[in-house]
């Protein structure tokens, strides 16, 4: 018996690199849309039940004309039933955080320069747990699980001393300034 032909003509090469080519570009845009979705604050740690954390550190430096020696610098701990302990852990437990693609590229050099005449600040919040945590690979953890470090801009997040990754917020340039604004209200300013 002979194969019935069944009308279709076989493929070219040049389209089937097309078809290859756009099969990959769908696979790379899944794979951004996947990698940079919004994790919520009680996700950041992977099967952890992050318990209210019983302490946040602050450390932060301020510019109100982007000149950095006339910075402010300011330093704080703060805990349960400080005013500012439950204004920052609202800020970051209400938020969500998405992986920045740059992430996948090698880091540079960080280098900042201060436009003059602008406002300009960066801070390093520390949330520490005093409560036991099991994290992911099921050791048993506590004390600074989460640090979260704005340098002019730019956020990391530092996930129980071991991922790092630079994140992206909804509305974060308001977002950053809340949370500066807070630490500028109740820290202390160092001399």
């Amino acid at each position: 018996m002979e194969p019935v032909a069944s009308g279709k003509k076989p493929l070219s090469p040049a389209k089937k690199k097309w078809i290859i080519l756009a099969a990959v570009a769908a696979a790379l845009v899944l794979f951004a849309l996947w990698y940079t979705r919004p994790i919520p604050f009680q996700e950041l740690i992977p099967g952890a039940e992050l318990p209210p954390c019983q302490r946040i550190r602050v450390y932060a430096d301020y510019s109100p004309n982007g000149r950095p020696r006339e910075n402010e610098s300011y330093e704080a701990e703060f805990a349960p039933g400080d005013p500012a302990y439950g204004q920052l852990r609202a800020l970051f437990e209400e938020q969500s955080y998405s992986r920045s693609l740059w992430n996948l590229l090698p880091r540079p050099p960080v280098r900042y320069h201060y436009p003059n005449g602008t406002e300009q600040f960066q801070w390093w919040v520390i949330l520490d747990y005093d409560a036991d945590v099991t994290l992911p690979d099921g050791t048993i953890g506590g004390g600074s699980l989460l640090d979260f470090n704005n340098f002019y801009g730019t956020l990391d997040v530092d996930v129980a001393g071991g991922e790092r990754w630079q994140a992206n917020t909804r509305a974060m340039d308001q977002w950053l300034g809340e949370v500066m604004e807070v630490i500028r209200t109740h820290a202390t300013l160092k001399e």
